[in-house]
């Protein structure tokens, strides 16, 4: 699957062929705040075990929806930044 330039405020989140991996992307030079979160939420994330003094492996949401049995290569997740409102007239 070949993924497209995002439109301006948009980030994407899909498989890609190339990578053999799920991808991020969004406008450039934006920041990467939104390439990141999205990873920090959606992939493997350790857990610290404050007691055991290690980190866990705990399943990522992408592990969680391929041991259900869905096709992760076929995931994409778009989404726009909020739209800032028009300034109000002054009467």
């Amino acid at each position: 699957m070949r993924y497209r330039t995002p439109k301006p405020g948009e980030l994407v989140m899909q498989w890609s062929k190339k990578e053999n991996d799920i991808v991020y992307h969004n406008e450039l030079p934006a920041p990467g705040a939104g390439r990141r979160l999205l990873h920090y939420y959606c992939g493997a994330r350790p857990e610290y075990d404050v007691i055991a003094r290690q980190f866990n492996d705990v399943p990522s949401l992408f592990d969680a929806l391929d041991k259900l049995g869905y096709d992760i290569t076929t995931l994409r997740l778009s989404i726009q930044k909020k739209q800032e409102p028009a300034p109000s007239p002054k009467s």
